[in-house]
């Protein structure tokens, strides 16, 4: 998924890259207190950033994620499998063979019972690696990061879940490896990383700002439930480009105009990604 100079592609909402953004990704918070990212012999510091491969519009996003559709019987047969019990280790990375079965349902993941499933293991997943490592030698993470920015997801993901074998509970490796997952379009096995993440620390910002892509990936149009986890973002890092961007697209959604300006404008001050575009931006709805 590498950028694309495409503009347009949804009416209005085309240029504005709600998601620009898909990620607080693979540069990452410095002052997570929770889970460093860093040994006493080798420290690593990371900074909040944008992702190199943010979608650059919304037609991207969506196609990014598989299209969504009706469930069918073939559908309902592969939600009665074993899932997700038998396809995740110690680690909660998705075993080999499961890749498969979590892929088909991406186009359905917006039903309820798809959604049942990924909370429920989310939450097992998060008690189960809360006690665990989250320490790591950086040398393996720097290969990682090398991969994914160069856009070699599939090599990236792999390193991932090396360094996630070793320290199943750090933060910032689980959430690059969602990342990495969300570019090759895995989005319910991105979904359940990010729900994990976010039920082992609520206050976790790049898990958050990840998750409205997903949510506005499976339910586009859906304000309320993107919103919320928006603007939760938001009154935890308030001057974090990425997480402001997406509290002001969902504001000027709601026709909140006045609000969403002034959330703007720092990021248009500061050149930051298309903020001008979005508030030149008119809304159908709000006339």
């Amino acid at each position: 998924m590498a950028n694309s100079s495409k503009d347009g592609a949804v009416g209005c909402l085309g240029s504005l890259v709600f998601i620009a953004v898909i990620g607080l990704g693979i540069k990452l918070c410095s002052d997570n207190k929770k889970d460093t990212m860093e040994t006493k012999e080798e420290p690593v510091g990371y900074a909040f950033g944008r992702d190199p491969y943010a979608y650059d519009n919304m037609e991207d996003l969506y196609k990014a994620g598989g299209e969504l559709r009706p469930s069918s019987p073939s559908d309902r047969e592969r939600l009665e499998a074993p899932l997700p019990e038998t396809c995740y280790g110690k680690d909660m990375v998705p075993k080999a063979e499961c890749t498969t079965r979590l892929d088909a349902l991406g186009p359905v993941r917006h039903l309820e019972v798809v959604q049942n499933i990924v909370t429920t293991w989310a939450k097992k997943a998060a008690n189960a690696i809360r006690s665990e490592r989250a320490t790591l030698k950086p040398a393996l993470l720097r290969e990682a990061e090398t991969e994914y920015k160069n856009g070699a997801f599939s090599r990236a993901a792999q390193k991932y879940e090396v360094l996630l074998a070793e320290a199943p509970a750090h933060l910032d490796v689980r959430n690059n490896y969602a990342l990495a997952q969300m570019h090759l379009g895995h989005d319910v096995a991105a979904q359940m990383q990010l729900e994990a993440l976010h039920e082992l620390d609520p206050r976790y910002v790049p898990a958050m700002v990840n998750l409205t892509v997903l949510y506005e990936r499976a339910w586009p149009g859906d304000g309320k439930r993107i919103a919320s986890m928006a603007e939760d973002a938001l009154m935890l890092a308030p001057k974090t480009g990425p997480v402001v961007f997406n509290a002001a697209w969902c504001r000027q959604r709601a026709c909140q105009m006045s609000s969403a300006s002034e959330l703007l404008k720092p990021l248009v001050s500061d050149n930051y990604g298309k903020a001008a575009v979005l508030e030149r931006a008119t809304w159908a709805d709000c006339n």
